[in-house]
């Protein structure tokens, strides 16, 4: 009981903030001109290996400061300090002028987070801290625009081990149907994509000798752990009958973070994509 009480701070928090991204992302969408997001050029851009969002025009400063605000609002209603610390930065962030705003929303979309380590610096905050607030920030944004670009991924058949759509790392794994199959999806944009079942999610192995899977007792192909020796990476994979709608995705991931504690217990690290 006591590690269960442990978690659920962190999984009220996750809850709020998923709930007020898919919120948000309906507004966002609402605002955005015609063409926005290109789906011709999103086409184009899968085809060439490009990823679907890459220079779209999604999220200017102002949108990522009203993201920043409703979010800590979300947060403060279940965990009043924590909202209190993002609605702290967000109000630090509103001090930056418009080319440096715009510019911190580029990269939030497209999740280069090296900016925010001088931003940090200059504005006296926890850098941790302040990418996770314009992390979430963005996300309805990518939420939105992946809502309208996910028919393009029916006929995505590359094996990639970044989200097509925002090119962001995958957060878990959904199984689904008697076979299992087997499909990737994005923590940041909720993006599904098809990826082999007998294959590192990280390098790609194929091995069955080097590719192995934790799970509790009976929980084999439920809830588990895919793990490699080559790259020593895992990604949980979880048994679904539909596809996992966005604060379930989050949540769920939470509720298995006890597969994690395993997985890096026996070496295994989520993301890494280096061969041995």
């Amino acid at each position: 009981m006591a590690v269960h009480d442990g978690l659920r701070p962190a999984s009220a928090v996750v809850r709020a903030l998923a709930a007020e991204v898919s919120r948000r992302s309906e507004g966002v969408a609402a605002r955005w001109p015609d063409g926005v997001p290109d789906l011709l050029a999103a086409k184009t851009r899968l085809a060439a290996g490009v990823t679907a969002l890459e220079g779209e025009p999604l999220l200017d400063g102002a949108e990522l400061l009203r993201g920043g605000r409703a979010l800590a609002a979300a947060v403060e209603a279940v965990e009043p300090a924590v909202g209190q610390t993002m609605l702290a930065i967000v109000e630090r962030l509103e001090g930056l002028d418009e080319h440096s705003l715009n510019e911190l929303a580029r990269a939030a979309l497209a999740g280069a987070w090296e900016p925010c380590a001088s931003l940090a610096s200059i504005l006296g905050l926890d850098e941790y801290a302040l990418v996770s607030v314009v992390d979430y920030a963005a996300r309805p944004a990518l939420v939105a625009a992946a809502r309208r670009v996910e028919h393009l991924l029916t006929s995505y058949d590359r094996a990639s081990s970044h989200c097509p759509v925002c090119g962001s790392s995958p957060l878990l794994a959904e199984l689904s149907g008697k076979e299992a199959a087997r499909s990737l999806r994005c923590g940041r944009c909720g993006a599904r994509w098809r990826y082999p079942r007998l294959a590192c999610a990280w390098c790609g192995e194929r091995d069955h000798h080097a590719l192995s899977a934790l799970h509790g007792e009976g929980e084999a192909g439920v809830r588990q752990a895919d793990c490699c020796s080559t790259c020593h990476g895992y990604l949980k994979a979880v048994s679904v009958l539909d596809p996992l709608d966005y604060v379930s995705l989050l949540k769920t991931d939470i509720e298995t973070a006890g597969l994690d504690l395993v997985a890096v217990d026996r070496g295994y690290a989520r993301g890494t994509g280096q061969r041995a």
